[in-house]
C-alpha cells in the first residue's frame, strides 16, 4: 500500500513537471526570433545592394554603347553636311591667314580678318555640335581644299587680292546654297539650327567678297565723264567741219564790168 502511494506521488510529480515545462515559455525563443529577423533584413539589404550595382553597371554599359553608336545617330545627309562644313570653315580661316601677309591692300587684310573671326566662331559651334553627336571632325584639309589653298599661296600683291576676292565670292555662294538647304531639310534638329544660325554670317561675308572684287576692277566711266567725252568729241567735229569749205556757203563770183548793165537814160 505504501509502495503504491509512493509511485502515485512520483507519477503525479512527473506529470506536473511535464505540464509546467510545456506551459513555460522558452526564454531563448524571442531572442532567436529577433536574430532571425535581423539576419533576414541583412540578407534583403545585401540583395538590394547587389541589384542596384547590377542596374548601375547595366546603365553604364548602355551609356557607353549609346556613345559608341551615337556617331551613326546622324542621317547620312546630315553627317555629310557637317563634315563638309568643317572643311569649308577650316579653309576660310587658312585663306584669311594668307591674306594677312600676301594681300597688298589694307582693306583686303581688314576684310580677311573679319571673315576669319566669323568662321572661327562658327567652327567652334560646329565642334560643340559634333561632340554632342560623338562625331570626329577632320583636323586637316582634304585634297580639293588643299589645291584651292595652294593656288592662293603661289600669288601675292594685287594678283592675290583679285584671286582671293574671286575665290571668296564663289566659295560663299556655294556655302550659302548648302546651308539654306540644310536649314530646312536636315533631319537632326541641332544640324538645322546650326545651318540657320550660320547663314547670316555667310551672307555678310559674301557682301564683303563682292565689295572686294569691285575694288579690284577698273572703275567704269561715269555719266559726267561720258558727257565730257561727248562734249570733247562734238567740239572736235565742229572744228573739223569749220576747217573744211562748205558747199552751201560758197561765195558768188564777182561780176565783170562788161556784165554791169548801163545806166538808164532819161
Amino acid at each position: 500500500m505504501r509502495i503504491r502511494f509512493v509511485f502515485t506521488h512520483v507519477f503525479l510529480a512527473a506529470g506536473v513537471a511535464l505540464t509546467v515545462s510545456a506551459a513555460a515559455p522558452d526564454d531563448k525563443s524571442p531572442r532567436k526570433e529577433k536574430e532571425t529577423k535581423e539576419q533576414q533584413t541583412s540578407d534583403q539589404q545585401e540583395q538590394k545592394t547587389s541589384r542596384e550595382q547590377q542596374t548601375s553597371t547595366s546603365q553604364q554599359t548602355g551609356a557607353r554603347s549609346r556613345v559608341e553608336a551615337s556617331e551613326d545617330m546622324l542621317a547620312p545627309g546630315d553627317k555629310r553636311f557637317v563634315m563638309n562644313a568643317a572643311q569649308s570653315g577650316m579653309i576660310e580661316v587658312k585663306a584669311a591667314e594668307l591674306a594677312s601677309t600676301k594681300a597688298s591692300s589694307e582693306e583686303v587684310k581688314s576684310d580677311a580678318q573679319k571673315i576669319r573671326e566669323g568662321h572661327e566662331k562658327a567652327n567652334n559651334e560646329l565642334k560643340s555640335l559634333a561632340q554632342q553627336k560623338a562625331l570626329s571632325l577632320p583636323d586637316a584639309l582634304d585634297e580639293k581644299h588643299q589645291k584651292d589653298l595652294a593656288k592662293l599661296e603661289r600669288l601675292s600683291g594685287n594678283q592675290f587680292d583679285r584671286a582671293y576676292a574671286s575665290w571668296l565670292t564663289k566659295h560663299h555662294r556655294k556655302a550659302i546654297k548648302d546651308f539654306e538647304k540644310m536649314s530646312n531639310e536636315a533631319i537632326d534638329t541641332h544640324v538645322r539650327e546650326f545651318a540657320a544660325k550660320t547663314l547670316p554670317t555667310l551672307r555678310s561675308h559674301l557682301e564683303i567678297a563682292q565689295q572686294m572684287s569691285g575694288r579690284g576692277k577698273a572703275p567704269k566711266a561715269t555719266s559726267s565723264a561720258s558727257g565730257t567725252a561727248e562734249h570733247h568729241g562734238a567740239g572736235k567735229r565742229s572744228r573739223t567741219q569749220t576747217d573744211q569749205p562748205s558747199e552751201t556757203a560758197a561765195p558768188e563770183p564777182a561780176k565783170t564790168p562788161s556784165e554791169t548793165p548801163p545806166p538808164d537814160k532819161k
